[in-house]
């Protein structure tokens, strides 16, 4: 076991030849819970390897991951917290590289506690005093992804019920949602402040046709969305890939991001969510 830098994550190797089977739930977690990212490598571990080890740290029957490819096109992405536009951010977010590209494309981290701490102080406040507020009119194609009904009036409901979430029907098959959510929140493992968000991506290029705001639909600035954005990637750590490696990483303390690659590489990573209550 090798650290990623003084403060923060660790590479692991196994000792000897190992099964990832092998691996035990109660060896990994609480080094990540304590480190925030861990890299796996040298277990020789495969794709279908990879599927099947990662919903052990599921924290129960009736929650779920699910397996994707990372966004394949080749423009850097800014540091956020995989689905914190929505009520329901997984705890972990996990990716394997199937084939890295040949320049460029690493995996970036920021740390959400530094981030906080080291941030211009009325930007700090700024955040501390207004949240943000997510804004969608989705059709019956995109609402039928999120809430398991085709009925509207059902979907309405469900997301009533979900933390800082609202609806309302407009027409005869869209869904106005809103959600509001702070931009700074409590670590899962530690109990710490961070800023853990995903401003600092959707700001542009929002997913799933969320428009992004203050509450009461006030602007965010630009210049501080600039400003957050230079000192994440100032404090952002590299993860370079090699092929059958794997990382974990804490979505509820650290934002993570993408280096560009060149044109002429391939890049495939595979993302799993762990969508768990983990004790």
């Amino acid at each position: 076991m090798e650290p990623l830098t003084d403060e923060l994550g660790y590479v692991l190797r196994p000792r000897e030849p190992q099964n990832l089977a092998a691996l035990e739930v109660e060896q990994v977690l609480p080094l990540l819970k304590q480190h925030g990212v861990l890299v796996f490598r040298d277990f020789g571990a495969t794709l279908e390897d990879f599927e099947a080890f990662v919903p052990r740290f599921e924290g129960g029957p009736n929650l779920w991951t699910r397996s994707r490819d990372v966004n394949p096109k080749q423009v850097a992405l800014h540091m956020h917290s995989e689905q914190a536009e929505g009520p329901f951010p997984p705890a972990f977010i996990w990716f394997y590289c199937v084939r890295p590209a040949r320049q460029g494309g690493r995996t970036t981290v920021c740390d959400g506690v530094r981030l906080l701490n080291e941030m211009d102080p009325s930007i700090r406040e700024l955040f501390s005093q207004r949240k943000l507020l997510y804004r969608a009119s989705w059709k019956s194609d995109t609402w039928q992804k999120m809430f398991p009904t085709p009925d509207i009036e059902q979907a309405a409901l469900m997301a009533s019920f979900m933390p800082g979430m609202s609806a309302r029907i407009e027409g005869s098959d869209t869904l106005y949602v809103e959600h509001v959510v702070s931009a700074i929140r409590t670590t899962k493992f530690g109990g710490q402040q961070a800023f853990v968000n995903s401003m600092l991506h959707s700001y542009d290029n929002p997913p799933m046709g969320w428009r992004l705001t203050f509450e009461e639909g006030v602007p965010i600035p630009r210049d501080v969305v600039e400003n957050l954005r230079e000192l994440s990637q100032r404090i952002a750590l590299p993860l370079t890939w090699r092929a059958g490696d794997f990382a974990a990483i804490d979505n509820t303390r650290l934002m993570h991001g993408r280096e560009a690659f060149n044109g002429d590489s391939e890049r495939l990573i595979r993302a799993m969510e762990v969508m768990a209550s983990v004790a």
